[in-house]
């Protein structure tokens, strides 16, 4: 009885053994399929990035027997356009000017020659072929703007060219002259189907660019025109403080825009940071002086605002590390109406940012004087002082740097 028991007990065993065991073959299938979609996902999406071909400046062209065409073909860097050709030479042709300065670009001569439906084929380096469709029918006329449309800010300029399949352009012009006006280029060519013209963009708004040939006919081109919110710059971008201490007179000023004038400022922290006007202000319309006071360490962004809402910003880094400072000497002695030169050092470390002298002073200057020498050394962070001994007595003078560290060392004056 008992053997039949352990029997059936191993046969147990070996029942769920094999169920553990066919339940890891199967995870680890799962997961190699979804490996191996991952990685065919991945070729494919990338097959689609570099199978991207050629593109043409405009989808469809209408021309005459007889007519030109100037147009554009462009290809991506990764994947050039190799050769450019006409499914039809019969009814039209195909050349490359090789006038245009940039890679993968291109401007193409189209000859019209009889009626019919012919493509312009652009081939890329990995063989992706692109199709212009051209229609060559007789009492068919195009006129053209080099976009299909056009964006700019007020008081900005945009240069571009008009053309046709062979008619002479007759009038050109902006739907609201108020928004945008258009001008002939002086740099024409001197061919009556092409013409080069600036637009002068003047006020916020949209309109349109119409243009008309001899043959009647006629096209619009959409224009918007952006508000012009002009910007505002920091003097200093970069500010290192440590806690407690004050950055005086930071010139802000706003240009460009209809109102270029610093609106407000302000501190992104106000517990890291904080900004007011300074003392002394600029004589200048569009300019600001302010205050950067430093309270704790941190990194806190300032920004200003101008009339148009165009901004600008600068960066406070707020750090306890003072650094320090030091005399060439821990003590001084001097004689009653002697004067001496002593060097004061701050520290200088290129990551938190400069340390300079920023004051020094006696503790009785009726003693002992100290102020700057004449001779100077040529060190950002040092500073030679002239100290004048005028009667006995015991003194201490004393350096502080501009990132607030401070020494003091005794004088004695006999």
């Amino acid at each position: 009885m008992a053997k039949k028991k352990k029997k059936s007990f191993d046969k147990e065993k070996k029942l769920i053994l094999v169920v553990i065991i066919l339940a890891v073959v199967c995870v680890g299938l799962k997961l190699y399929n979804n490996e191996q979609i991952a990685k065919r996902s991945l070729v494919s999406s990338e097959k689609k990035i570099t199978a991207s071909g050629a593109w043409f400046r405009h989808n469809l062209y209408q021309c005459r027997p007889g007519e030109t065409i100037i147009t554009q073909v462009h290809s991506n860097y990764n994947n050039l356009m190799t050769s450019v050709y006409s499914s039809n030479s019969k009814i039209a042709t195909v050349k490359r000017n090789h006038t245009l300065k940039c890679l993968g670009c291109d401007e193409l001569t189209i000859k019209c020659k009889t009626s019919g439906k012919v493509n312009i084929v652009a081939v890329t380096k990995n063989g992706t072929k692109t199709n212009l469709p051209i229609g060559v029918k007789k009492g068919v006329n195009t006129i053209l703007y080099a976009e299909k449309k056009y964006e700019c800010t007020e008081g900005g300029t945009l240069s571009t060219r008009i053309y046709t399949n062979g008619a002479q352009i007759k009038s050109y012009g902006t739907g609201n002259k108020n928004i945008a006006t258009i001008k002939r280029n002086r740099n024409n060519s001197g061919k009556k189907n092409v013409i080069y013209v600036d637009i002068a963009c003047k006020k916020a708004g949209s309109t349109t660019l119409t243009a008309k040939s001899a043959k009647g006919t006629k096209i619009n081109i959409p224009l918007r025109v952006n508000v012009n919110k002009g910007t505002v710059k920091f003097a200093k971008t970069s500010i290192t403080c440590s806690p407690g201490q004050t950055v005086k007179n930071i010139l802000v000023w706003a240009y460009g825009g209809t109102n270029p004038r610093v609106k407000s400022y302000y501190s992104e922290d106000m517990s890291i940071a904080t900004v007011t006007a300074s003392v002394g202000q600029p004589k200048c319309p569009n300019c600001k002086s302010i205050d950067v006071k430093c309270l704790k360490s941190g990194d806190v962004k300032l920004k200003a605002i101008n009339g148009n809402g165009g901004q600008g910003q600068a960066y406070v880094h707020v750090d306890n590390n003072v650094g320090s400072i030091s005399f060439d000497r821990a003590s001084y002695t001097c004689k009653k109406g002697e004067s001496f030169e002593t060097v004061v050092t701050a520290s200088y470390d290129p990551v938190v940012g400069v340390s300079t002298v920023r004051s020094y002073y006696s503790s009785d200057s009726s003693i002992a004087d100290v102020e700057k020498s004449s001779n100077q050394v040529k060190c950002i962070n040092c500073l030679n002082l002239l100290v004048t001994c005028k009667k006995a007595g015991n003194v201490s003078l004393t350096a502080i740097s501009s990132r607030g560290a401070k020494k003091t060392v005794p004088l004695t004056v006999k």
